[in-house]
């Protein structure tokens, strides 16, 4: 009488084919998009965004970084190709605040307040 030893879980065909799997999803998700570069190029005091191969006016993490303090309001609308949805605005003294919010999708967005159409803050979600 021959009794059969059951293979460890490991050792199976569909364990390894699972794992397989699995390591591809991981490894495609870690080399993402190569060809969605930005690059920032400085002429003088302007500064000149070219984009290799998105559309001008993407509302993305990559755009997000040129969005810096100090930058003009039109300046931050031609970044992100839109004018953004204003959220809400006051005033301190003679200081007037704005915040607007640029939006991609639903939980996908970047706001930015502004100081007298000044960037002051910036702040990104789910980009």
């Amino acid at each position: 009488m021959t009794t059969s030893v059951a293979k460890p879980f490991y050792k199976k065909w569909r364990f390894i084919v699972l794992m397989v799997i699995v390591g591809l999803i991981i490894l495609g998700s870690l080399v993402g998009n190569k060809g969605d570069k930005l690059s920032n190029q400085t002429a003088g005091n302007n500064n000149q965004i070219e984009k290799v191969s998105k559309p001008k006016g993407a509302i993305d993490m990559e755009h997000f970084k040129l969005v810096e303090i100090g930058l003009t309001k039109s300046k931050v609308d031609e970044i992100f190709g839109s004018e953004g949805e204003m959220s809400s605005e006051y005033k301190i003294s003679d200081n007037k605040y704005s915040t607007y919010i640029y939006k991609r999708a639903s939980f996908e967005m970047a706001t930015v307040t502004y100081k007298d159409n000044i960037v002051e803050s910036k702040m990104q979600t789910g980009l």
